[in-house]
């Protein structure tokens, strides 16, 4: 007696939701593997055999998903992209002035690449040497998802007076131009003195930022706080057993 159309659809739609699971598994094991290979080895010298065997998968399932190498490598940056935009959303959003935003900003985009994911340092130092239309897709992620926050904060900080109108684009290029120029060097020195010196290097360049009246109150609030007296120390507890 030949099977019942009915249970044979719900078995074929049944593998099909299978399969379809585990093939999505699949591509985000890939994913994962290739993230830290291309982190620890970059573009060049990173096969697909070594992604293969890293995400217990093969080299025809990396072209199924990803159409191969470059396809790969722009998939693993936007996902990390991603998640750094995702990271930036509450300081472009928060309620705090544009100078305080500046330097979260930076703090944000220096743990990226420092410490939570640290392919994207390898990114950047070999970005000049990708062929040019993965470099240019890679810019165009970069420029939609994290640049954009950027932009944000820059065009806000005008709307709201505290800083000066000037050339957004123009500041864009020298802020993150900052930035990457101090990730580029592959003997990046300890983390809390790279968070101190960048913090730093932002400072005096937000400075430059500011409008008048904003640079005035900020140097007022400077003042304030280095004239205020000290606390005094806390009393020593006394043993009165």
């Amino acid at each position: 007696m030949p099977r019942a159309p009915p249970k044979r659809a719900r078995g074929m739609a049944g593998r099909q939701r299978k399969s379809y699971g585990n093939e999505e598994g699949v591509k985000e094991r890939i994913l994962r593997a290739a993230i830290a290979e291309f982190g620890a080895t970059g573009f060049h010298v990173t096969s697909l055999r070594t992604i293969a065997e890293r995400s217990g998968s093969n080299k025809p399932m990396i072209y199924y998903h990803f159409q191969g190498k470059e396809g790969l490598y722009l998939a693993a940056v936007r996902r990390l992209l991603e998640e750094t935009a995702a990271e930036l959303r509450p300081v472009v959003e928060g309620e705090m002035p544009a100078l305080l935003k500046l330097r979260r900003f930076a703090e944000v985009y220096l743990n990226a690449f420092l410490v939570s994911r640290p392919m994207m340092g390898t990114v950047l130092r070999e970005l000049n040497s990708l062929s040019p239309s993965l470099y240019h897709a890679i810019v165009e992620e970069h420029g939609h998802l994290v640049t954009a926050q950027l932009r944000r904060i820059l065009t806000t900080g005008i709307e709201q007076g505290e800083f000066r109108r000037l050339e957004v684009e123009a500041c864009l290029g020298g802020i993150l131009a900052l930035l990457h120029g101090f990730l580029r060097y592959r003997r990046t020195p300890p983390e809390h003195v790279a968070r101190a010196a960048l913090g730093q290097l932002m400072d005096y360049y937000a400075l430059g930022l500011l409008s008048r009246e904003a640079l005035i109150a900020h140097l007022d609030a400077l003042t304030e706080a280095a004239n205020r007296p000290p606390r005094p120390a806390a009393p020593e507890a006394v043993d009165t057993l």
